[in-house]
């Protein structure tokens, strides 16, 4: 009976985490056009930046995926060193709640340098004004 449940937990929460992957992409399309970048932009070593621009090398996440933000920093390192170029993140925001995640993030950034730089952080999505 508990594998029953898990199983159907798992087949009704799947089709929620593919429409946010999906969702994902689309911001990730539209800001890199915005930029005029290149969203999935393969680089020397086979990975692929989420969008490269002229200047900066890009993670972009779901601010709500709070637990994947450090990870996203270190994608942006990656990519940056890969490309040489800066790291950068876009998050996502998706509601008004997101914004507690920018400012996490903010102070996370707050003093980190790579190469003598800042890591820039941008903001996407229908609440982005709202965490300005």
């Amino acid at each position: 009976m508990r594998r029953i449940l898990v199983a159907f937990a798992v087949a009704i929460s799947l089709p929620l985490v593919e429409g946010k992957a999906a969702h994902e992409k689309i911001h990730q399309t539209d800001w890199c056009q915005e930029e005029d970048g290149y969203a999935e932009e393969l680089l020397d070593d086979g990975t692929r930046a989420d969008c490269l621009t002229k200047t900066h090398a890009i993670a972009i996440k779901h601010a709500s995926k709070w637990g994947e933000v450090a990870g996203s920093l270190g994608q942006a390192i990656h990519y940056a060193q890969q490309a040489d170029r800066q790291p950068g993140i876009v998050l996502i925001v998706e509601d008004r709640k997101d914004c507690r995640y920018v400012r996490r993030l903010r102070k996370t950034l707050k003093g980190v340098l790579v190469n003598e730089n800042p890591i820039d952080l941008w903001i996407a999505g229908p609440s982005m004004e709202e965490c300005s």
